[in-house]
């Protein structure tokens, strides 16, 4: 899949507009210039080529729609995504924050088919406490505190700021993304 992306993009077209593709989708950023990467940086977006909850999410939630078309039952769904979220790690590779990614994927596809209330703080939780029970060097990973922390803030600072579902979109919109700076800063 990687190899397929790559010749379909920066393959066979050599500039920054195909290079920042595949970082898009899987955190591939080899092909991106250094000119490019300073530009992402200066303007904030660098965190745009890495890979997180965003791109699980959309993949799983894209997955899904498609499995709704069918008539496949919960449970099989439950197996497919699972399937299509470990093949993802597989293709982005297991950085800490795509496993965190990944994990939370599985705990919330979990709490959907055993019918649970979803809380995104207890899901953050949980897959952060099972990690680094399972590899308690990963509290020593700048790119896993980052990602918890960009993660807890998108979570927790809209409450704060009186953000929820009825908001405009523009102030959802706003809000999330500076809330994911300040958590990181």
């Amino acid at each position: 899949f990687r190899d397929s992306l790559k010749n379909l993009t920066y393959g066979r077209n050599k500039s920054d507009g195909a290079a920042l593709l595949p970082g898009l989708v899987i955190g591939d950023n080899q092909a991106q210039s250094d000119e490019l990467v300073q530009s992402l940086r200066l303007a904030g977006l660098g965190h745009l080529t890495a890979v997180s909850g965003a791109n699980v999410a959309i993949l799983l939630l894209f997955v899904q729609f498609l499995l709704q078309l069918t008539h496949v039952s919960d449970k099989w769904r439950f197996v497919i995504l699972l399937f299509v979220l470990a093949a993802f790690v597989v293709v982005a590779r297991p950085s800490p924050s795509v496993v965190r990614a990944a994990l939370m994927g599985a705990i919330t596809l979990l709490y959907w088919l055993k019918g649970y209330q979803k809380l995104s703080e207890t899901i953050l939780f949980l897959a952060v406490s099972i990690l680094l029970l399972i590899d308690p060097w990963l509290a020593l990973s700048w790119g896993f505190a980052l990602s918890v922390f960009a993660t807890m803030g998108l979570i927790l600072l809209p409450r704060v700021w009186g953000i929820d579902a009825n908001s405009p979109l523009h102030l959802k919109l706003g809000s999330t993304a500076f809330a994911a700076s300040l958590a990181t800063a």
